[in-house]
This record gives C-alpha cells, structure tokens and sequence, in this order.
C-alpha cells in the first residue's frame, strides 16, 4: 500500500500575535512575561540578622565555652549558715520558750545570742528541742521579757561563750549539687542538585542556606537558654532526649511579676538591692555589674529613667574585656551597681514584658566533648545527612549544649511590664 503525501501545515505555521496601532508603538505593556531582565539587589535583606545576643554575651563574658563528658553534668554550691528564723506566733511577757519556723531550729545553738526583731531585745540560748530554743530574756538590759504583738523573726547575732565551757554544737552547711542536662539542636534543611548548581540574584542557595539556617539555628539554642526546662525523656526508639533548663527554670529568688503595671524608677531600684548582692559580679565583691537580657518595652523604660543621668554607650566586648566588636549596648548606673542592657529581638509579643538579669560570671554554656570518631557538641555544619538515593542535598546545623548556671540567687527575672506612656 502506498504511503500518503505529506500534508504541509498551514502558512505560516502559527499565527503570531500582531502589535498595530499609531506611535508611539512598542512600550513596557507589550514585553512578554520573562523578556525583562528583573532589577534586583544581590544583597538579601535579613529581617533578624543576629538575633541571639544571649549566646554571644556568655561567649564574651566566659571567653569559652566548658567541654563536659556527659549528657548530665553537675555542680556544687555552697550556701551561707542561715542567721534569720521566723516566730510564727506572739511572745508572751517574759516567755522563756521561743518557738521558730518548722525545721528553722537548726540554724541555732546553745550559747548563741539573738534578736526579737519586733522589740530589738537580745536573747541567749541556752538550749534547743528541735523548734524550740530556750532562751535567757533581756540581755544588756535590751529589754526585760517584753511582749511581741505579731508575728516577727529572730536573728542570729554571734555565739557567747562561756568561759572554760567546751566548744558546744558543731554546726556546718550540707553542700548541694544541681544539675543540668546537654540539649541537642538539629537545624536541618536542604535542597536538590538543580537547586544547588542554579544561578540565583542574591547569591547561589547553598551560600544563602547557610547563613539562613544558622540564625535560625542561634535563635533556638537562644530560646532554650531563656526558656527550656530541664528533663529527661523518652523518643519514639526508646533513647532518651534530654531537656536543658534555662534562666526561666533556674532563677526562683528574685522574680517580680508585674501584672501589666510599669514601675517607678525606685521600685526598680529597689528590686535591683536583691538582686545586686551575690556572685562574683554582685556588689557584695566589689561594684555590682550583671548583665540584662531585656524586650525592646524594658529598653524603652531605661531610658525614660535614665534620659541625661544615669545611662552611657559600651562596646558590648569591651564591657567583658575582649575588645571592641562593634556592638553598641546600653549601660544603666544604678545605686547598686551597672546593667549593661542587652536589647533582645525576639523577647516580643508574650515576652514584651521579659528582662532577665544574670552575674555572666556564674553562667556557662556547656558542649559534649565527643571523641572517639564523634564530633564536639559546639554548633556545627553536616553534610550528607540525606538517603543516599536523592539528587538532592541535606544538611544540619547540629548542637549538643546545656547552661550551668551557679547560685540562682545572683540572678533576677522579671515579667508582666506594662505599656510604656
């Protein structure tokens, strides 16, 4: 059978769209989707560049990071011998039993002197059955048995011994040991191979991936060292996950809620006598000098306060004598000592009202120290962390990293600040 002719397609073989009209002819409107070269800048603009100064202010102010060879990792605190009690219920005239606060008996011995807090008359014990403290009344004529008429406290001044008397109770303070645990952050992502070999404006995606990811990466460990909690748990293999705690967890002593309510400049500064006093930064050792993690609501408030009289401009390095490193900070001088005021981006929204203030030289940030093959916990790049079938790319940032963080006392958090007028 013969095979047919060929049938030739129309002429011409498409009808192309015509452009027909009076001058000026050909503009912008008749360029078709894609024949533009698209004007854009190369440089991308990052909405939070560096977003976790927390992680760099613990960097500064430790100059390293601690390596640990566990997933737990502990520390041993010692406190002061307590010196006050409570007295519960009012003394009757005379009285020569001074009931304390439940298990507040041991912070006394036979032979110490005390205070009535209420009357300022001084007392001597002369013995305890275990709440109770037997007491010589009206020491140094401070008063003769006066009665109290509410509940008041007993301080401890000094032991008075007698003489040739032996030694008497042996009294001594139990160390603690806290604890914490290694958190492990994957920031993961990746891309195919077309993707990775494109060209892109603002750079090729591997190069852009990977300043991109490792915000978000400091953002997390930022947000776990305010906000984690400690613990210890189960995954879906039956391996554990363990759970860092953070400033929120550990501080417990001086957290003042605020309700919404903005304080006065002296009921901050007030709040700040407590929380001045301990550590190495505290100003019991010396000037006072502790760090605020503050919102951008408690920036606002400082330098209301602080307008003309009480603020200055530091290098953020240069505050934890490392040298400048071109981040500029706010330093609020207070009667009990400086805040050098770190503005945090992310304490926003249900965190307007944060500020966390912290003695940087009692908190470290903690790595597992790998070995054996396995890399540090210090936040890292990995790659090939895909099927291996894939034309495609993956990757993560990976951190393995916990806060010590020493005598929650030195410490202080506030929350709840109110809109500022």
């Amino acid at each position: 059978m013969a095979a047919p002719n060929f049938a030739p397609a129309a002429e011409p073989p498409r009808t192309p769209s015509m452009l027909s009209g009076t001058a000026p002819g050909r503009g912008m409107t008749n360029n078709v989707t894609g024949r533009i070269v698209q004007e854009i800048d190369e440089d991308i603009a990052y909405i939070e560049p560096n977003a976790a100064p927390v992680t760099t202010a613990l960097m500064l102010a430790q100059k390293k990071m601690k390596a640990v060879s566990q997933r737990k990792f502990e520390w041993i605190e010692q406190d002061p011998r307590s010196w006050v009690a409570d007295v519960p219920a009012t003394l009757l005239a005379g009285a020569t039993t001074i009931d304390v606060g439940t298990g507040q008996g041991t912070r006394f011995g036979a032979g110490d002197t005390v205070r009535i807090t209420e009357t300022g008359e001084v007392c001597r014990v002369t013995s305890i059955s275990t709440d109770a403290l037997t007491v010589v009344r009206g020491i140094g004529n401070s008063g003769s048995g006066t009665a109290t008429t509410a509940a008041t406290t007993l301080v401890r001044l000094a032991h008075a011994g007698e003489e040739g008397a032996d030694i008497g109770t042996l009294k001594s303070v139990q160390e603690t040991i806290p604890y914490n645990y290694l958190q492990k952050i994957r920031t993961a992502y990746g891309m195919t191979w077309e993707q990775m070999s494109s060209s892109l404006h603002g750079g090729s995606d591997p190069s852009v991936q990977k300043k991109v990811q490792l915000i978000e990466h400091k953002k997390e460990i930022d947000r776990m060292i305010m906000f984690g909690k400690r613990d210890l748990g189960t995954g879906a293999e039956s391996q554990e996950i363990t759970y860092s705690g953070g400033f929120d967890y550990w501080i417990s002593t001086n957290v003042w809620s605020l309700a919404g309510n903005v304080p006065t400049e002296l009921q901050v500064i007030d709040w700040l006598s407590y929380v001045m006093q301990y550590g190495p930064n505290g100003n019991r050792e010396g000037a006072g000098s502790k760090i605020a993690i503050c919102s951008p609501n408690w920036i606002t408030l400082f330098s209301k306060f602080g307008l003309d009289k009480s603020m200055y401009t530091a290098d953020l390095g240069e505050e934890f004598g490392a040298g400048p490193i071109g981040v500029k900070v706010k330093v609020y001088q207070s009667s009990h000592g400086d805040l050098t005021l770190i503005k945090h981006p992310m304490l926003t929204g249900p965190f307007r009202g944060k500020m966390f203030v912290i003695d940087p030289g009692l908190v470290k940030l903690c790595y597992h120290q790998g070995g054996n093959g396995a890399p540090d916990g210090r936040t890292k790049l990995l790659d090939g962390r895909g099927g291996n079938g894939r034309t495609a790319e993956s990757l993560e940032y990976y951190s393995n990293l916990g806060l010590e963080f020493k005598v929650e006392m030195a410490h202080g958090s506030v929350d709840g600040l109110g809109a500022i007028v």
